[in-house]
């Protein structure tokens, strides 16, 4: 269901910021300032959960790039047991160069 947008004043904020913290309950509220679009208030629960969307958003993202990379021969990759080898051979070697 599409929702129609809680709009207020910036002059209502100021006056009666109660009751319109308490419209975000039902969704965020667009500030209006001298009838045109100023800003827009959201709920601390609603902008938390838009923030975490946004972080798995943007790793799925990251994860295409480096898959493509790979697909396109940009990067390589190495098998688990190969790269234990290799940071044990690493801290090996950095433990005698002390």
């Amino acid at each position: 269901m599409i929702q129609v947008p809680q709009i207020e004043p910036v002059s209502n904020l100021i006056r009666n910021y109660l009751a319109i913290l308490a419209k975000l309950k039902n969704g965020p509220v667009f500030l209006a300032q001298r009838s045109e679009p100023a800003a827009v208030l959201v709920s601390l629960a609603e902008w938390t959960e838009m923030a975490n969307r946004l972080a798995q958003l943007e790793g799925l993202l990251a994860s295409k790039r480096v898959v493509a990379a790979i697909d396109r021969g940009e990067m390589t990759t190495i098998k688990h047991d190969d790269l234990v080898k290799l940071l044990a051979e690493k801290r090996a070697n950095a433990t005698m160069g002390n």
